[in-house]
Parts: structure tokens; C-alpha cells; sequence
């Protein structure tokens, strides 16, 4: 997860962090498949055009296709690496008609697929490809829809060590608006077991737990200290994200040390689920011109004048006793706009005025009754 295997790494993440309304984003959040989304998004875009430079500056101008290609290498080989932990990575291309040349050559790595009818087709496709955890990537595809890009990522890992599921049972856990019933998984990890580590400081207690028999991969758990609240736990969440685990920082997995310590754990199982518009947060970075019809460049992609009118982030996440099972898309609607017919046939009653279109003045006005 560290910068070095990751260029791209939470360089939007910070952003939509950052941006007004974090709530959506902090409940769930692939910072990978975000970058990869976005990058998929600015290889769409001309090459010396105004679009793409805006995309570019929130991603550290680097170039779009190189990195994209590093990161699917990347995350192919770390996929592979272990049997317990399977990694998948897949880039998505719905469109109206034929993609410009271009655009292929530059993302060798998508798969083209025609523009379906209705929204169905796509949802299905983003179901198996993240094996079932994102089912949702779009609401309509209506005639103005010309491209629809989306990255998707899924994860399947196996704990090490996994949790006896005849010892789950009922428990309770502390909600916003009060206790609420849960199914508590639990486990005992004696002292000096490989790969299980704990972290104890003023801000937080966590505990590693690792998935195959590599080590490649944890699942990290913070308790927060301050602030036992959801208040709490969003606030260690945006400083765990936005200083990144795996930087210098004070947040990272070497708070974590493997000791001679017996764990005793008990956690609920959970499934979450987030869908955050990235919208206004690329607004506030400063990235407009894709998403006006005047101004956005996807020459690319087609020489149709289309923008992007959708921009998503959803994000599933499922841990149960034997492991942990995510799915991530960042999903781009792009769309043209059709002139609508419009019949104006007065053949009743209508009011008709002279305006003055320099001082925004009515010069004279009438009602027509009869003619």
C-alpha cells in the first residue's frame, strides 16, 4: 500500500477527504480503485487538452496511460502472489457506436462492451466481475448516454487464522442511536502467533490480523480512544486515510509489533456499504471542463461533444469468519445532448410581452384571447 508500489495512491482520496461533505466517502473507500477510476476517466480525455490537465493535477500530473498500465500490473501480480488472497481488477468500456482508436491503443486493457438498453446489462457485469459484492454501478442509461467507464476491484481474502463460527454469537454493539444487536465473532490468538501484531497508543488500540500465509496482506482494526463515538471512529478513519498507512506518518503499520501478547477478540461481523458522488469534490479541486457540454474534451475517446454527467464512488465491504470479501467501482457516465422537439402551437389563449433583453425590462405585455 506504500507509494512505492502505488504512484497513484490516495491522491484523490485526500481530496474527497477534504472536500465539504466527507460522511459518504468515510464509510467506505478503495483509494486504488478511486485513482484508477479517475485515470481511466482522464485517458478519455484529449491529449493536450484543458480536461485533461485539470483530471492530471489532482493525480500529480502523471501520465495517465503509464500509470494506469503500472497499476494493473501491480495489482495482477499482488492478486497472484498468494492462493488465500485473490485481487481482480477490471476496467470497463459501454459505448454508443465505436471508440476512436486512440482510446484503445492508450488503455490496452479495457473491455469494450456495446451500450445496452437499459441499465440492467451494466449493473450485471459490475455484479460479476466484483463477485457479487458491487450490483449497482448505474440508474438509467437514457438516449443522450454515450459512455459509461468504470474500474472495478474486487478482493477475496482468507484469515490465517480464522474464526471458530460455532463460538459466533449474539452481542451487542454501540451505535449512534443505541445499542443494537449484532452477531460477535470471537477468537482467542495466543502469545507469539506469526503475522498477528498490536498497536497501543494514546489515540487508538488496533490489531493486525493477516490473511494467507505470505504476510503480503492484514486487516488492520482501530478502536479509537478519544472519542469512542461514530464521531470518534470518522475522525481516526480520516486521519488513517489522509496520512496514508504505509507513509511516514504517525499512522502506520509499524504502530503495529508482533509480542508476546494473547489477544483476545471479539468483533461483529458487518457488511458495509457507501455511494459517494465525486462530483462536488472535483468541483472544489478544481476539475470543471468534463463536466460541461461546452468546455469538456473526450476527443480521445470520440469526436462527439459529450461530457460526463455522473461520477461515482461505491464501495462493499464484508467480514465474516473466514476472511473478508470487498468490491469497489468508480463509475463515469458520459452524455451528449439531444435537441428536444418541442411543438409551440397557440391555438388558445396566451400571454405575449416585449422585453428588453439590456435592462431586463417587459416594454409592453398582453393577454391574447381572441385574434
Amino acid at each position: 500500500m506504500s507509494s512505492k508500489h502505488h504512484v497513484m495512491t490516495y491522491g484523490f482520496a485526500h481530496v474527497v477527504i477534504n472536500a465539504s461533505d466527507t460522511t459518504p466517502i468515510l464509510n467506505g473507500l478503495a483509494p486504488q480503485n478511486l485513482d484508477l477510476g479517475l485515470l481511466l476517466v482522464a485517458a478519455a480525455t484529449g491529449k493536450d487538452s484543458t480536461s485533461r490537465a485539470q483530471m492530471l493535477s489532482i493525480l500529480d500530473d502523471k501520465c495517465p496511460d503509464a500509470s494506469l498500465e503500472s497499476m494493473l500490473v501491480e495489482a495482477s501480480r499482488r492478486g497472484a502472489a498468494d492462493e488465500d488472497v485473490v485481487i481482480k481488477s477490471t476496467l470497463g468500456l459501454f459505448f454508443k457506436g465505436t471508440p476512436k482508436p486512440d482510446f484503445q491503443a492508450n488503455v490496452p486493457g479495457v473491455t469494450l462492451m456495446p451500450m445496452p438498453e437499459s441499465a440492467d446489462a451494466v449493473n450485471e457485469w459490475a455484479a460479476q466481475e466484483t463477485d457479487g459484492m458491487v450490483t449497482s454501478i448505474v440508474k438509467t442509461i437514457d438516449d443522450n448516454v454515450v459512455a459509461i467507464l468504470s474500474a472495478l476491484k474486487a478482493l477475496k481474502a482468507t484469515w490465517r487464522y480464522p474464526f471458530d463460527a460455532s463460538k459466533t454469537a449474539e452481542g451487542s454493539f454501540k451505535a449512534s442511536n443505541g445499542a443494537i444487536p449484532c452477531q460477535m465473532m470471537h477468537h482467542v490468538f495466543g502469545a507469539g502467533l506469526p503475522g498477528i501484531k498490536v498497536a497501543n497508543n494514546d489515540a487508538y488500540l488496533g490489531i493486525s490480523l493477516p490473511y494467507g500465509n505470505t504476510g503480503s496482506f492484514s486487516g488492520l482494526f482501530f478502536l479509537p480512544k478519544v472519542d469512542e463515538t461514530a464521531m470518534g471512529a470518522k475522525a481516526l478513519a480520516q486521519m488513517i486515510v489522509l496520512d496514508g498507512v504505509g507513509q511516514e506518518t504517525s499512522v502506520t503499520p509499524d504502530e503495529f509489533h508482533q509480542g508476546m501478547y494473547k489477544i483476545t477478540a471479539s468483533i461483529p461481523k458487518f457488511k458495509v456499504s457507501a455511494s459517494t458522488n465525486l462530483i462536488p469534490a472535483l468541483n472544489e479541486a478544481g476539475v470543471n471542463d468534463i463536466f460541461s457540454l461546452t468546455s469538456a474534451d473526450f476527443s480521445t475517446l470520440t469526436d462527439d461533444q459529450i461530457s460526463v454527467t455522473a461520477f461515482t464512488h461505491d464501495v462493499v465491504i464484508e467480514v465474516d469468519e473466514a476472511g473478508t470479501k470487498a468490491g469497489a467501482a468508480t463509475t463515469a457516465v458520459l452524455s451528449r445532448c439531444i435537441p428536444q422537439n418541442i411543438d409551440f402551437v397557440a391555438d388558445r389563449p396566451f400571454v405575449f410581452a416585449v422585453y428588453d433583453n439590456i435592462t431586463n425590462d417587459i416594454i409592453f405585455a398582453t393577454t391574447v384571447e381572441t385574434v
